[in-house]
Order: structure tokens, then C-alpha cells, then sequence
């Protein structure tokens, strides 16, 4: 995933993975498909290397499936 949404002044825009990881790092980032709470990665210590969004709480059925867990 290279896209989610971020919370700003109230309202879901999306936002790519390099400005989730640069810009918004500290603001809320959900799944645009299931509304589940994510980060980007790689992190610090990370052995991911290529920079993507992963789910806090895993949701098999994204992108069909809403999160059990939803950010509103």
C-alpha cells in the first residue's frame, strides 16, 4: 500500500507514503480500503525495504473487508 489517509484539521485526505513518512509522521494514518489504523514503514529497525503502510491490527480481508477496528 502507498497511499493512506491522515487526519488533518478533522477530515481523511490521502497522502502518499514519502510525505506520511516526512510531513505527517505524528498524525493518525488509516487504510484508504478498510479504515484501519496504520504506519509507514520502513521505521527505524525495520527490515522492510521498500517504504509502505502496514496495519497496527491485522485485517486478512482488506481491501474487502472494513476493519474490525475502525478509525472514524
Amino acid at each position: 500500500m502507498k497511499v493512506c489517509q491522515i487526519e488533518i484539521d478533522g477530515k481523511w485526505s490521502e497522502v502518499g507514503i514519502d510525505d506520511a513518512r516526512t510531513l505527517h509522521y505524528s498524525k493518525r494514518m488509516r487504510c484508504q480500503y478498510c479504515d484501519g489504523e496504520v504506519h509507514a514503514y520502513p521505521r527505524q529497525g525495520s527490515q522492510a525495504s521498500i517504504p509502505h503502510f502496514g496495519h497496527n491490527v491485522a485485517n486478512p480481508g482488506c481491501p474487502t473487508v472494513k476493519h474490525p477496528y475502525p478509525l472514524k
